[in-house]
C-alpha cells in the first residue's frame, strides 16, 4: 500500500504561516469517497473487484461557493449572473480568448513522501451524483502525483448550445481517481513549507518554459505523434 497526501489549498497562499488563516480555507470541503447507491443491495455486481477498486480510489470535490456565469458567444465574453461577491469572482479565471470555457481557482494540493508510480486522474463526477444534466463538463487530466507535487485546479467547458454555468455550494464539481501498482490510501495532512515551495516551483516552471516542461516530464505517457 502507498499513501498520497492532500490538503485544500487556498489560492495565492504559498507561506505556511498564512495557510490556515486564509478566510477561504473553512469553505473548502474535504475530499469525499464516492458511495454509489447500488452498494446497498449487496449484489454480485457490488462484489466485483474491478468496481471495488474504482469505488475505493475515487473521491468527490464539492464546490465551496455558489456561482452563476453566462457566456455570450457573439462577444466571446463571460458575464456574472446574480449576486456574486468579489471574493467568489476572484476564483474565476477566464481563458483570455473567445472560448466557452473557464478555470476555477479551487485548488487541492497532492504529494507523496516517497517516489511511487501513483497517478491522479481528474474527471467528471459519477452519474449517480448528478441530479440534473449539467451544462458543462470537466477538462479531464492525469498527473504522476507519486513523483510530482502539484495543486490541481478545475477547468469547466460549456456543452454545445449551452450558455450558463450555475453552481451551488456543496455541488460535486469533479472527481479524483487514484491509480497505481497497489492499493492507495488518501490522507488529509497539512503541508510543510517545503511542500508548498516545491508546488510553487512546479506551478511556475511551465509558465516560463511551457513546451519543455510539459513535453519532457510527461513524455513517458505521451504518444510520439502528439
Amino acid at each position: 500500500m502507498s499513501t498520497i497526501y492532500y490538503h485544500p489549498h487556498p489560492p495565492n497562499t504559498d507561506k505556511i504561516e498564512n495557510y490556515q488563516a486564509h478566510p477561504f480555507i473553512d469553505l473548502l470541503y474535504d475530499l469525499e469517497p464516492i458511495n454509489p447507491p447500488h452498494t446497498k443491495f449487496k449484489s454480485q455486481m457490488d462484489s466485483c473487484p474491478a468496481m471495488n477498486i474504482y469505488r475505493n480510489h475515487t473521491y468527490l470535490l464539492r464546490s465551496p461557493v455558489d456561482m452563476e456565469l453566462m457566456f455570450n458567444p457573439e462577444k466571446g465574453e463571460w458575464f456574472v449572473q446574480g449576486n456574486m461577491t468579489e471574493e467568489v469572482f476572484d476564483l474565476i479565471v477566464p481563458p483570455g480568448t473567445q472560448s466557452p470555457y473557464l478555470q476555477l481557482k479551487i485548488y487541492y494540493l497532492f504529494w507523496s513522501e516517497k517516489k511511487t508510480n501513483d497517478k491522479l486522474w481528474m474527471h467528471d463526477v459519477p452519474l449517480h451524483e448528478v441530479k440534473q444534466t449539467p451544462s458543462f463538463y470537466v477538462a479531464s487530466g492525469m498527473i504522476p502525483v507519486g513523483e510530482y507535487t502539484r495543486n490541481t485546479s478545475i477547468g469547466l467547458i460549456l456543452n454545445t448550445d449551452k450558455t450558463t454555468i450555475k453552481i451551488k455550494r456543496g455541488q460535486p464539481l469533479a472527481a479524483f481517481t487514484l491509480v497505481g501498482d497497489s492499493q492507495i490510501k488518501l490522507v488529509k495532512k497539512l503541508p510543510t513549507q517545503k511542500i508548498l515551495d516545491t508546488n510553487l516551483r512546479h506551478f511556475q516552471t511551465p509558465r516560463f518554459c511551457p513546451y519543455y516542461a510539459t513535453k519532457t516530464f510527461f513524455s513517458r505517457w505521451l504518444s510520439h505523434e502528439s
